[in-house]
This record gives structure tokens, C-alpha cells and sequence, in this order.
């Protein structure tokens, strides 16, 4: 079912990820109405939708966890896929993704007890770095549901280490 969530950058529309089906929706932001299915059902390589954010330049960036991707779809048209951002055995584990105004993309990669935070140049999709490589397993399992970035760069996480819930 439904999701993720993200507005784009002018707040007129709304974003929907739905992993059950394997689509991206939108909505008008001011008042709900549905617009179009911006990435159709299993069509655009999606499998198993979770984490959505935006790049600078307008492009929507999915991640598919079932194909262990991270996608980047055209914001100028109606969900054409423009280029595989990350491919890694990893991501299957990820829910979050984030873009700077920079332009750069990371991706929170948590796994039991360890959580790694791995930086991508937003153009190329090139492996940057492990921007941040923790275990932190004395704390319990943790879930990373999303993550976002402002315009300084800062990341910001939510986060579920053994049922506590916090950012």
C-alpha cells in the first residue's frame, strides 16, 4: 500500500510511493485530487517502493528495494526513467534516501545493529564514500525509515532502535 511521501519543490504536488503496488502517484498538494500515475504500476523498474526524495535539478529519486536500486525519474515529464543512481546488494535493506542542494545523494543502509550512510554523486551515480559506517548493535535493531537534507547539507534521520523512535 501507500508510503513514502514527498512534495516537490514548489509544494504543488505530492508524491506517493506505494511498494505493494510498485508505483509513484501524485497528488494536487493544495487539495488531494489525483493527478496522474507519475511511474505506472510495475512499469519504470520498480519493485517494492520505499524511500523518496528529490534532486536539486527536479528529478524524483526512488528507491526500489526489491531490485536493490536506487532510481532517478524525469521531474520535467511523467515519470520517465532517467538513469540507475545506485546499484548495490545493500540496498535491500535501505528505506531512506536523501539529495543536497549540492547535489549530492546518500543512501542510510542499516542492518541489524550497523548503519552505513554512503554518498553518490547525484550526476554520475559514482560511489563517493561511506559518509558514515557505525555499530552501533549495543542499541538493538535499527530501522531507518527516512532521511532528508537541508539546505546547508545537514542529513536528518528518523530513526526505530528496538521500539524507541526518535531524530
Amino acid at each position: 500500500g501507500p508510503g513514502d511521501i514527498a512534495f516537490d519543490a514548489g509544494l504543488e504536488r505530492l508524491y506517493v510511493g506505494s511498494g505493494g503496488t510498485n508505483e509513484v502517484l501524485t497528488f494536487e498538494a493544495s487539495n488531494g485530487a489525483f493527478l496522474v500515475d507519475f511511474v505506472r504500476q510495475n512499469t519504470g523498474g520498480l519493485i517494492k517502493v520505499r524511500g523518496l526524495a528529490f534532486h536539486p535539478g527536479g528529478d524524483l529519486l526512488v528507491v526500489s528495494q526489491g531490485s536493490h536500486q536506487v532510481l532517478r525519474y524525469s521531474g520535467l515529464t511523467s515519470g520517465a526513467l532517467v538513469q540507475i543512481l545506485a546499484d548495490d546488494d545493500d540496498i535491500q535493506n535501505n528505506r531512506a534516501v536523501a539529495a543536497t542542494a549540492a547535489g549530492d545523494v546518500f543512501i542510510a543502509v542499516p542492518s541489524g545493529g550497523n548503519l552505513k550512510i554512503r554518498r553518490y554523486n547525484g550526476t554520475t551515480g559514482e560511489f563517493v564514500q561511506e559518509f558514515v559506517d557505525e555499530n552501533i548493535f549495543f542499541l538493538g535493531s535499527l530501522l531507518v525509515p527516512d532521511m532528508t537534507a537541508n539546505d546547508d547539507g545537514d542529513l536528518f534521520l528518523t530513526f526505530e532502535i528496538s521500539g524507541f523512535k526518535g531524530i
